[in-house]
């Protein structure tokens, strides 16, 4: 289908892509097949699924006509690809539970991505994640050399820290300082919902969500007595803000 709608004659959209230009659309289609699975959405992950496998067809034709790979390649690919890191199903590796299969698959991707030592393992993680995503995903790896907290409640002694280093570039009004310290923060907040078996994007989502429906019913209520927003001070916005926190629970 896709090789039809870029063939001469086809579609004049479809013809002219590449690439660079459809990318952004691989991400949008994962994000909304992932919130389809967040909904128990059967139908909606059907649609997203073949949604993103689009994606991933449309980029393979591309290359295709580029002489690069085709779908079939890419397929293969990955096929020996599970192959190999399932050393412990098709190979002598040995594996009794999920935790041990997980290691034997990290120990057989860092050798088939040629990863001697594990600094190459962490500047391989892509730079375009989430950035949370991504500050988890290195601290993971990082961690795997032995260069960790004991624990979440050490690692949150050094956010305690980072928060008052914070504190003193705010106080001190250097700019570049707050963003130095506020990214440490951030980072240091990630180390210790990581090591207490958080996923720290899953996290964040489900706080802004709680944030968005709490302010939404906090400006209903507020409207429902006749007032503007905008006209209150932070004690009559607290107020509202607990009833709106009392009645969403």
């Amino acid at each position: 289908m896709i090789k039809l709608l870029r063939a001469p004659g086809g579609c004049p959209w479809d013809r002219v892509q590449t690439n660079e230009s459809i990318k952004s659309n691989l991400i949008e289609e994962a994000y909304e097949l992932a919130d389809a699975i967040e909904r128990a959405d059967d139908d909606g992950m059907e649609e997203e699924t073949g949604d993103v496998l689009l994606q991933a067809a449309f980029h393979a034709v591309i290359k295709d006509e580029q002489g690069a790979f085709n779908g079939t390649d890419a397929i293969t690919r990955l096929v020996k690809k599970l192959i190999f890191r399932h050393s412990h199903i098709f190979g002598k590796d040995n594996a009794k539970n999920e935790g041990e299969a997980l290691g034997v698959w990290e120990k057989n991707k860092m050798q088939e991505k040629h990863q001697s030592t594990f600094g190459e393992s962490v500047l391989a993680v892509p730079k375009n994640f989430p950035a949370c995503m991504r500050a988890q995903k290195v601290q993971k790896r990082a961690a795997k050399s032995g260069m960790d907290f004991l624990s979440p409640v050490s690692a949150s002694e050094s956010l305690s820290d980072e928060v008052a280093e914070l504190l003193d570039a705010l106080i001190a009004d250097n700019k570049e300082a707050v963003l130095d310290e506020a990214g440490d923060v951030l980072f240091s907040a990630v180390n210790t919902c990581r090591l207490a078996g958080v996923d720290c994007e899953e996290a964040l989502r489900a706080s802004t969500q709680k944030f968005t429906d709490r302010f939404v019913k906090c400006e209903q209520l507020i409207i429902a007595d006749g007032k503007d927003i905008t006209d209150l001070n932070e004690l009559e916005l607290n107020v509202y803000w607990q009833k709106a926190k009392n009645e969403l629970k």
